[in-house]
């Protein structure tokens, strides 16, 4: 949230690999199962409110075309490092 927040103006380009590290951060944490179960459950409930939200970016054409002229150099690093199905980036690139 710093990253974020710590400019005046927060480009609309960083949200979606923001919650990509947060659901990262989140599902890892799920993950551990050290932790206790009543949290481990609070954050897969927390992990399937995060997906509704960056579901609803699909439907965003500002979100689509902010990830397609991501600085293409680091766009596409970004997918393959991140895994997303190729059906992802072809809709992300279609936007343009």
């Amino acid at each position: 949230t710093q990253r974020m927040s710590g400019t005046k103006r927060p480009l609309i380009y960083q949200v979606i690999p923001l919650m990509d590290k947060i659901n990262t951060m989140l599902e890892d944490f799920f993950d551990d199962t050290t932790k206790e179960d009543s949290i481990r459950f609070a954050i897969k409930a927390g992990v399937k409110i995060l997906d509704k939200y960056y579901a609803s970016t699909d439907d965003s054409l500002i979100y689509r075309a902010a990830m397609s002229i991501y600085e293409p150099k680091v766009e596409n690093k970004y997918f393959e490092r991140n895994k997303w199905p190729q059906v992802w980036v072809d809709a992300a690139k279609e936007t343009l």
